[in-house]
């Protein structure tokens, strides 16, 4: 069954792995994932936690929550949820849903299940 899950330091093995496949295809960008393909993993937990709170998210950025597209134990999917549209950039490009899907598990229509279970949560 697929399931959104919030991020969380318990994934780490599996949300590396999940960031070398797009590197592994020569994907330096995985989009929805709040600068992931960036930064190292603790890093980037302590970028998502900062980006949960309207009083320590950066200015140049919008309150969000990041969550991974689980399938069963395996990160196929991550998705950023931003609750307002607080910079021209993400008002002209990447709007109120950011999502990218794991090589592997591309053209299976989890796109869809990414998107509608990211509405809900707006």
């Amino acid at each position: 069954m697929v399931t959104l899950v919030k991020v969380n330091e318990e994934y780490k093995e599996e949300a590396l792995e999940f960031k070398k496949e797009f590197f592994d295809y020569n994907e330096t960008v995985i989009n929805g994932s709040a600068l992931f393909d960036r930064l190292s993993f603790d890093d980037w937990m302590d970028l998502v936690k900062k980006n949960q709170n309207i009083e320590t998210v950066s200015k140049d950025w919008a309150v969000s929550n990041v969550f991974f597209l689980m399938l069963d134990s395996k990160i196929i999917g991550i998705t950023e949820i931003r609750h307002s549209l607080t910079t021209s950039f993400l008002q002209e490009y990447a709007g109120h849903i950011g999502y990218s899907i794991r090589h592997s598990y591309r053209k299976k229509r989890i796109w869809n299940k990414t998107f509608i279970f990211s509405y809900r949560l707006l």
